[in-house]
C-alpha cells in the first residue's frame, strides 16, 4: 500500500470529535482516515493516544477505545522515526525552502 500523505495528530483527534462545532472537520477527517491512502508514525500514535484519552478533552476516549483504534491505524504505513528520516526531512526543507517562502509571500 502506498501513501498519498502522512497525517498527524490532530486528523486523528477529529475523527473522535463529538462536537457539534466540528461536525465538518470530524467528517473531512474520517473520509481522509478511510481513503487508506496514508501513512503516519509512531510519535503520532503516541500523541493521539495521550490526547484522546485526556481529562482535559471534552471527548475523552476510554483508554481500551484508544488503544483499540491505534492498533487499527497500525494497519496502515507506519513510519518509525530515526535519526536518518529526520536528517531526510531537513534535507528536503533545505531543497524546497525557497518554494514555501515564495508561497507564503
Amino acid at each position: 500500500m502506498s501513501a498519498e500523505v502522512s497525517v498527524d495528530t490532530n486528523i486523528f483527534l477529529y475523527t473522535v470529535d463529538e462536537a457539534p462545532a466540528s461536525a465538518a472537520k470530524r467528517q473531512r477527517a474520517q473520509q481522509l482516515v478511510l481513503s487508506e491512502r496514508w501513512c503516519w508514525s509512531v510519535q503520532v500514535a503516541a500523541e493521539f493516544f495521550v490526547n484522546a484519552t485526556s481529562v482535559k478533552r471534552p471527548f475523552r476516549l476510554a483508554t481500551a477505545d484508544a488503544a483499540a483504534l491505534v492498533e487499527t491505524w497500525f494497519a496502515f504505513p507506519t513510519l518509525e522515526l530515526s535519526p536518518a528520516l529526520f536528517r531526510a526531512a531537513v534535507d528536503l526543507q533545505r531543497r524546497f525552502h525557497w518554494h514555501t517562502q515564495s508561497l507564503l509571500g
